[in-house]
């Protein structure tokens, strides 16, 4: 049993008790009929109902005020038809705790058929329902098969409860775990799960709707797992008054199966407050499925938080997706895209999201893959890192020894099917060899990675490894040599390094919309750009790129290239450690090479 209100303090609190017990051996057989038989609770004669194991019901179960109702492995099957299964209409001083309900009876009209329902102005936070489960275990061609309903003003306080909903072949699907609708409707639902059901349309964990603002804390939101329908985990949509502001703290969003399984999505004007959420698609998500979608006008505020794109072999698995007209502002975020996407993509004329001291990461298996891609519209990025996903690994060889060893020529490799850059590179001797020295290199028996490295001194030391050739082939090898006689597993090597696909840039400006980057590092690795800027920013040079840094890995590639020759490009004050590719001057202040001139 969860903390909270036990059976024994349950019964102390001075109520007159009834017990629901299936075998008749109780006061009733249902929680309905033992709630209708209830006429006079009141502040001064307050009601208790213990409800005992397992319960079939068909009647609704009607919450109702100065009625408490606490279980005791109490495990509640309603096959009503058209209502919800409990209903709290506008309704307080109630308390419900330790209850599990199941939905199972075959809608036959209505659009929304959940298991709870909480509506009404008069439920509010004297509405408490703790430690409770509502499935939708409902199987037909219905839509909004759910968990549980929150509308029409109602502020519940909702604590570590799970709402689930159910499966139906319906197009429109809307089987979510938890709905909360409606202008002035504020529940408190915290250290709870949503999860989707399964339908042919959109399944998702928990959706906010039509003005609604309530507050979200340290929950876990899960998308549906329809074959072809669209299974967020967590949606903010229909925000038609703009003083409405959902408050989500905390928490994880994972997004479903298939198309659209996004961790998070804010649409249609609204305007959410989000702080430190981790969303993300689930295993298995495809195609168009992002750490956040943000479109349609939405400017939510987001504060902390990872967002991260699909795994899944899919396009489009942004890390974060802005497009028509959304103008989200990102404070502190760290943002990483999935195998084939963009940490950041925008696509979103007319607009201005702001990107404010974010860690952007391209961690993309394929070619055309970014860490920020601005396609159309504008956009302001102060503060932030736009780069690959640096990882560190030990020593690897083909015997998964954490030390280098002689076999293979002793060769290793931190991956087995991509190109790789390596960034920087230890050495750790543990049996000093006096007299000896160690050689790296691209090939066996080569140094032209590093030659010479001492092995005379047991301890750990960097390597002044040659960047410019440190990019690896894909299946490549790096290959140790030593002088003499090295046994294995005496000495070790710790590196970073990053994937090297084609065209995988720190940042990808082809807009010709208002783009600003400030105080910014915007990096990549040797087979791209640090910097890209394509043929409609050149067009239409409304960009302004000031006191960055501007850095391949490898400083015999570029630090910035453009689709044409630009003359007086608006770059100042920035530091370029790499190439240059038509840039044939940039305006004051801008130093080429690797001593800023202020």
């Amino acid at each position: 049993m969860a903390p909270g209100l036990s059976p024994r303090m349950f019964i102390r609190k001075g109520k007159i008790i009834k017990t629901v017990i299936a075998d008749g051996s109780g006061d009733h057989k249902t929680l309905s009929a033992a709630l209708a038989a209830i006429t006079d609770a009141s502040a001064s004669k307050p009601y208790g109902i213990l409800v005992f194991g397992k319960i079939a019901d068909t009647v609704q179960s009607v919450a109702k005020e100065y009625v408490d109702v606490f279980g005791i492995d109490a495990d509640i099957t309603s096959t009503l038809v058209n209502d919800a299964a409990v209903l709290f209409s506008g309704v307080g001083n109630t308390r419900w705790q330790n209850l599990i309900f199941r939905r199972s009876g075959t809608p036959t009209t209505g659009s929304l058929h959940p298991v709870v329902l909480f509506t009404g102005n008069g439920c509010n936070t004297t509405c408490i329902v703790r430690d409770c489960r509502f499935l939708n275990e409902v199987n037909a061609n219905f839509f909004g098969l759910c968990g549980g309903d929150v509308a029409e003003s109602a502020s519940p306080i909702i604590d570590r409860c799970t709402f689930s909903g159910g499966v139906s072949g319906y197009a429109y699907g809307h089987n979510n775990g938890l709905n909360i609708t409606d202008a002035n409707t504020a529940p408190l639902v915290k250290n709870s799960r949503c999860i989707g059901g399964t339908s042919t349309g959109a399944d998702y964990g928990c959706e906010i709707m039509f003005s609604a603002s309530p507050r979200l804390e340290n929950n876990t939101y899960v998308g549906g797992s329809g074959a072809s329908g669209q299974n967020r985990a967590l949606v903010i949509a229909h925000g038609t008054s703009h003083s409405a502001e959902p408050i989500i703290m905390g928490g994880i969003a994972i997004g479903g199966s298939y198309s659209n399984g996004d961790g998070l999505q804010v649409r249609d004007d609204s305007a959410p407050v989000i702080i430190g959420l981790t969303a993300k698609p689930g295993t298995g998500a495809q195609t168009s499925s992002v750490g956040a979608s943000i479109s349609y006008g939405a400017y939510p505020t987001i504060i902390g938080g990872y967002y991260e794109g699909s795994e899944g072999v899919f396009s489009g698995s942004h890390g974060v997706l802005v497009n028509y007209g959304a103008a989200p502002t990102f404070r502190g975020s760290v943002i990483r895209s999935g195998k084939y996407g963009d940490g950041v993509y925008i696509v979103s004329p007319g607009s201005m999201p702001r990107f404010f001291n974010c860690t952007i990461r391209q961690y993309g298996i394929y070619a055309d893959c970014h860490a920020v891609n601005v396609a159309s519209g504008g956009a302001i990025f102060d503060g932030c890192q736009m780069a690959p996903s640096i990882m560190q690994a030990p020593i690897t060889t083909p015997y998964d020894n954490q030390m280098w060893t002689n076999a293979d020529n002793g060769r290793f490799r931190p991956l087995a099917s991509y190109p790789y850059q390596i960034i920087s590179m230890a050495i750790g001797i543990d049996v000093g060899y006096v007299g000896q020295t160690f050689d790296l290199g691209t090939t066996a028996g080569d140094d032209d990675i590093l030659a010479d490295i001492d092995l005379g001194a047991t301890g750990n030391y960097e390597l002044p490894i040659n960047l410019a050739v440190a990019q690896i082939v894909a299946s490549g090898y790096i290959y140790g040599t030593p002088s003499g006689t090295v046994l294995d597993n005496h000495i070790g090597f710790k590196y970073s390094y990053c994937r090297n696909q084609t065209n995988n840039c720190g940042v990808y400006l082809n807009s010709n919309g208002s783009i600003q980057i400030r105080n910014s590092t915007i990096l990549a690795a040797g087979a791209s750009d640090a910097l890209y800027i394509g043929a409609n920013a050149i067009a239409s040079p409304n960009y302004r790129i000031e006191r960055c840094t501007i850095e391949n890995f490898n400083p015999a590639a570029n630090a910035i290239n453009a689709a044409s020759e630009i003359s007086n490009a608006p770059i100042y004050q920035s530091t370029f450690r790499g190439l240059q590719t038509n840039i044939a001057s940039c305006l004051a202040g801008t130093a080429v090479g690797t001593n800023i001139s202020l």
